[in-house]
């Protein structure tokens, strides 16, 4: 064997581990990849069996509206410019109830299906 084909073997088998060595670098990272993912995922869905994310303990809004199966409003509570406000309707979307406090005072009114007030506190 003369030194060009020692050359050649030597080229052949360098090129045969850089080949070896990416793949075996592609597997190990996607091992990685892998483990930190289902780290991630065992951890996240243990804490939220646990409650972890259960959500705030302190909302802030100027408008809630809470709707029934149909998506209507049904009540309402909003800071006016006059003040807070709560409002409750019934199945047609009449507002029959209503609490509000403004620079006056609270104030309470009810109204039958025709939107008339049959009771006004104070």
């Amino acid at each position: 064997m003369n030194t060009e084909e020692r050359l050649e073997k030597l080229e052949r088998e360098l090129y045969a581990e850089k080949r070896r060595a990416r793949w075996l670098l592609a597997v190990v990272g996607l091992g990685v990849v892998g483990a930190v993912a289902w780290t991630l995922a065992t951890t996240t869905s243990t804490a939220q069996a646990q409650g972890a994310n259960s959500g705030p303990k302190v909302i802030r809004a100027n408008q809630f509206i809470l709707e029934d199966g149909t998506g209507k409003p049904r009540a309402t509570l909003a800071v006016e410019k006059t003040g807070p406000r709560l409002s409750l309707a019934d199945e047609t979307g009449k507002v029959r109830a209503m609490l509000d406090v403004n620079k006056d005072g609270p104030r309470l009114i009810l109204k039958d299906e025709t939107g008339k007030t049959i009771r006004s506190l104070p």
